[in-house]
């Protein structure tokens, strides 16, 4: 059983799973929090993927953004860490900017 499971209407019996990844006070539970941050989640990977592919000089995600969430929880109303997840993703495909040190 994973997050994408727990829904306002169920919260109370996945208590353990709300409490195991922090989704309490400053991170809420809502209606269709999961396919939420799949969605913005998912536009900065593509976003890098475009970068690295050359089909943009730049991209740009305004709904992402979303830092203070920790590897294993939510945090300051966030629920996935985007921008992490976007810059692996530029460094696993090894991008280089220019004028950045190497």
């Amino acid at each position: 059983m994973a997050m994408h499971s727990v829904t306002p209407n169920n919260q109370n019996e996945m208590r353990h799973l709300i409490d195991t990844f922090n989704c309490v006070e400053d991170c809420p539970i809502f209606s269709e929090m999961y396919d939420f941050c799949r969605m913005y989640a998912g536009a900065s990977l593509a976003g890098a993927r475009k970068l690295t592919a050359g089909t943009c000089d730049t991209a740009i995600n305004w709904s992402g953004g979303l830092h203070h969430a920790k590897r294993g929880e939510a945090s300051g109303f966030c629920y996935v860490n985007d921008i992490v997840l976007a810059i692996l993703e530029l460094l696993r495909r090894a991008v280089i900017f220019p004028g950045a040190d190497t």
